[in-house]
This record gives C-alpha cells, structure tokens and sequence, in this order.
C-alpha cells in the first residue's frame, strides 16, 4: 500500500478503495497512519514530504478524504 500512496501522492491521481471491512486491524491501522501522513503534508502545503524513509514531491491535485 505505500507505493501505491507514494505513487498516489506525487502524480496526483485520485482511487476509490472498496472492502476495507476485511482488511485486519493491524493492516488497516497501517493503512490510515499512512493516509493521515499524506494528509498532514498536504494541509502544510508542502511541496515535498518524507514518507515511509523517501522525500516524495506532493502533487498539489491529490485528494483524499
């Protein structure tokens, strides 16, 4: 799911994610730690952020909710 994010989070492409009552806590706590990272760097207004150990650019256009 991190490159998935990083890949999200620096093109700007937008997903829509299904199934999420499956996934295990531990995994979906994973999951929301990394979303929240992206979300934080994007309300800063950051042009680049450090995710998972690799500064990524941030694509001003990413939207998550």
């Amino acid at each position: 799911m991190g490159k998935f994010f990083k890949g999200l989070a620096s093109s700007g492409a937008w997903s829509c994610f299904d199934e999420f009552n499956r996934i295990d806590i531990e995994v979906l706590s994973v999951v929301a730690q990394q979303i929240q990272t992206i979300q934080k760097a994007k309300e800063l207004r950051l042009d680049s952020f450090i995710f998972e150990g690799t500064e990524i650019m941030l694509n001003k256009d990413v939207q998550y909710l």
